[in-house]
């Protein structure tokens, strides 16, 4: 390059406004799928479900075949209440890797809220076929199968998240609340009992303790 083109370079870079400059050299990078699907999860952890949601859908428009993110977004449209995008979502991401465990427990619990208990079920056994030791799973369709009315089952699927997971609050109560909708009070004793053992101090026994009149 001539010496006159630098002059002229160097002229036209000092001839720039400063916030010129500024902008120029600050201006966002641009993200890849993976990064805009992190920042999604971060967005989703801190309960900002609609920004959640823009950096699922950025990430896809990115990666379509990033089926993380089409789970990801299933279950935020599910927070939000936007149930038919939900399951166009979850089916997505199902038709990439239709093994995906978080993907078909996140469809087990959208058709429990579409009142499909029957596709509630499947999609909950399928999660258990792709992942057996999955404690969500079993609690998954153990919702659905006490919607059902199959509380027998029911009190089974809440019984084998417990044994994988014995800090589960919620299934310890589901369990008893079965137990004692049930009018079983040898159950419910054997429940709130194995309760006590694994969660001492747990404030969400405190009803349950009523029922059978203090620890």
């Amino acid at each position: 390059m001539s010496l006159t083109r630098v002059l002229i370079s160097l002229q036209l870079v000092l001839s720039l406004p400063a916030d010129a400059l500024s902008n120029e050299m600050n201006s966002p990078k641009e993200t890849t799928a993976v990064e805009d699907y992190n920042l999604g999860i971060g967005a989703s952890n801190s309960e900002k479900v609609h920004e959640a949601i823009r950096l699922y859908k950025s990430a896809i428009e990115k990666d379509p075949k990033l089926y993380q993110a089409h789970s990801n977004l299933g279950s935020a449209f599910l927070k939000s209440g936007e149930l038919k995008l939900a399951e166009q979502s979850f089916g997505k991401a199902l038709s990439i890797n239709p093994k995906a465990p978080v993907t078909l427990l996140g469809a087990a619990k959208l058709h429990s809220q579409l009142g499909d208990l029957s596709r509630a079920v499947i999609f909950a056994d399928r999660c258990l076929k792709s992942d057996p030791r999955s404690a969500s799973c079993h609690m998954t369709k153990g919702h659905a199968l006490d919607l059902h009315k199959k509380h027998a089952r029911a009190i089974a699927q809440y019984k084998k998240a417990i044994e994988i997971d014995p800090s589960l609050s919620l299934a310890h109560r589901s369990r008893c609340a079965i137990a004692a909708r049930m009018e079983r009070a040898d159950l419910l004793f054997e429940c709130v009992q194995a309760w006590r053992n694994a969660i001492p101090n747990d404030p969400n026994r405190n009803e349950i303790e009523e029922i059978l009149g203090g620890p």
